[in-house]
């Protein structure tokens, strides 16, 4: 069982470029709130699979909505994971690695 009701990511001047962190926390199925500026940004789908903020203010109205709804936090944890389960599948990984075989 998840000790961990969402996952909140926030980044200064660095930027992530994978952000494995936040795809680990997805692949647990807990909805995860990011700073949008990092490589992560690009497979979650705001509202969807998870959140991305602009300021602190958005991510504590999101985190705030997400403590309330126990729904919500289940639908966007459950995508979540599903996003993550698709992305490092065996197939998903065997084409990625099909392009560096023909280098």
């Amino acid at each position: 069982m998840n000790q961990l009701d969402v996952f909140y990511y926030r980044s200064g001047t660095h930027v992530e470029t994978l952000g494995r962190v936040v795809l680990e926390a997805m692949a647990s199925g807990i909805p995860v709130v990011c700073f949008y500026h990092g490589g992560y940004a690009e497979h979650i789908r705001h509202g969807e699979n998870g959140y991305l903020f602009r300021t602190s203010l958005e991510a504590m109205d999101i985190i705030q909505n997400l403590y309330s709804d126990v729904s919500l936090r289940k639908r966007i944890g459950m995508a979540g994971r599903l996003t993550a389960e698709k992305l490092f599948s065996t197939e998903a990984v065997n084409e990625r690695l099909r392009f560096y075989q023909k280098t």
